[in-house]
């Protein structure tokens, strides 16, 4: 009977100590994101985080909506589950005209003020939509999690 009790502990503690370690790099992480460059005090911004390629720029991981009330807006993402050698990007928004999409002409080009986190790829001449290899950023050894977004208007 002891020798069963003994295994038990043995076991219980195993499954704790892989339960542990396997959580070990997912953690609650923010990311603090300042937006300049707003000259029209108005609308709203759609602040949309995303995680991976495939779904840049179409299905947000995480996304923010909030009234735009100074030339400048900073707020705060919370990333729930976050694993350390997770890459991100973000993309922001203006929407002036309350359709809550970015209007955009008839050849593509926003008519309405966007942009994203700072280039990672410096290499890259940024023509053409945006690519997530050129946006991709990730926290790991980051001691302050500042983003910095200056939208453009064409």
């Amino acid at each position: 009977m002891k020798k069963v009790i003994y295994i038990l502990q043995i076991l219980l503690l195993n499954s704790l100590l892989i339960n542990i370690y396997s959580q070990e790099s997912i953690v609650e992480k923010q990311i603090r994101i300042n937006i300049s460059n707003i000259k029209q005090i108005k609308g709203k911004l759609f602040v949309a985080l995303y995680d991976n390629e495939k779904d840049f720029l179409k299905k947000e991981k995480l996304g923010k909506i909030i009234p735009v009330n100074s030339n400048k807006q900073n707020l705060i993402l919370k990333i729930p589950h976050h694993q350390e050698n997770q890459n991100y990007a973000i993309a922001v928004f203006q929407d002036l005209d309350g359709n809550k999409k970015l209007s955009i002409n008839w050849i593509g080009i926003p008519k309405e003020p966007y942009g994203f986190n700072e280039k990672q790829n410096k290499n890259s001449i940024g023509f053409g939509f945006p690519k997530w290899k050129d946006y991709k950023f990730s926290l790991k050894n980051r001691p302050i999690n500042d983003i910095n977004i200056h939208l453009k208007e064409i």
